[in-house]
């Protein structure tokens, strides 16, 4: 199944957001939503975030893949052996969905 990038789906922007699992998940999203077009190691993210464990970075994102991944969507980040970046246009369209959340 090809996957398309939100920016190409803006309106799924709203149900992205809302499938993010509270905890972990939720806090990571909104960290990179908050920190757009800077790119971040997993160490970097586990200690801004005070998560335990570094695999907790890891679990955050697969979480938060497989929820993109539902809707047919790429994960909103960038994500390299030098870190995780989410671009400001995808940002700003999290940012809008999660304040209509709120």
């Amino acid at each position: 199944m090809k996957t398309e990038s939100l920016v190409e789906k803006p309106k799924l922007a709203t149900e992205l957001y809302g499938l993010a699992e509270s905890g972990q998940p939720r806090q990571l999203l909104d960290y990179l939503i908050d920190h757009p077009d800077t790119r971040m190691t997993a160490e970097e993210l586990q200690a801004a975030l005070q998560f335990p464990q570094h695999k907790d970075v890891a679990l955050a994102a697969y979480s938060i893949g497989e929820s993109a991944a539902a809707l047919g969507l790429q994960r909103p980040w960038t994500e390299s052996q030098v870190g995780y970046l989410m671009p400001s246009e995808i940002a700003t369209l999290l940012a809008h969905a999660r304040g209509a959340a709120a």
